[in-house]
């Protein structure tokens, strides 16, 4: 009998921690001079009402502010009975980064890119056992279309896709970009010429 009781709470912990862990907690949101400052978490309702009620979360938007302005993308979590079911992130109100669609038993059903509210690059669709069921080449259709984004670094810096990674030179006049698009390029600064 013990045996069992000490199987039940270890079930019992497992199942609780990983519904703990679905719905991430509120963050102790900062105002400083009247305006939000740091990392927002609120927890909205169906209604798009904020909530306090765990029970009642139907999505989370986490939100980074500086002076009470919005700081690059904020992340959009949506929940259906407590299960994570979608999430996403999103830049000047357009869908712009991640998307990711989930089954109920937590395995990705879908996963791809945005860019300014159109799909770009590799997505892939999963059957519930995380079997790949497709792949969809975005870039390759965009390409295809002459309808390729472009992502802008402050006129004229460009890459065909999203960038990874940014480095300036010691001196501070040369920049160099990485960039999904498998191309690193190095700009100078003060013309904005690539070289």
């Amino acid at each position: 009998m013990k045996r069992y009781s000490i199987l039940f709470s270890l079930f019992f912990l497992i199942y609780t921690s990983i519904n703990a862990q679905s719905i991430p907690p509120q963050s102790p949101n900062k105002n400083i001079d009247g305006k939000k400052e740091g990392e927002w978490v609120v927890w909205h309702d169906k209604d798009y009402k904020e909530t306090n009620n765990i029970n009642s979360v139907n999505f989370i938007i986490t939100s980074y502010f500086i002076k009470g302005n919005i700081v690059g993308r904020q992340h959009l979590l949506y929940f259906l009975k407590g299960l994570k079911k979608a999430e996403f992130e999103m830049y000047n109100s357009m869908k712009d980064g991640i998307y990711k669609e989930y089954f109920e038993n937590g395995k990705i059903k879908t996963d791809g890119h945005y860019f300014n509210n159109e799909e770009v690059g590799m997505w892939k669709y999963y059957n519930s056992d995380g079997l790949v069921l497709e792949e969809q080449d975005f870039f390759k259709l965009n390409e295809e279309n002459n309808n390729i984004p472009q992502l802008t670094l402050g006129l004229p810096l460009t890459h065909r896709t999203y960038i990874y990674g940014l480095s300036f030179s010691p001196d501070g006049n040369f920049l160099l970009t990485a960039g999904e698009d498998k191309t690193a390029k190095v700009w100078e600064i003060r013309s904005g010429k690539l070289l």
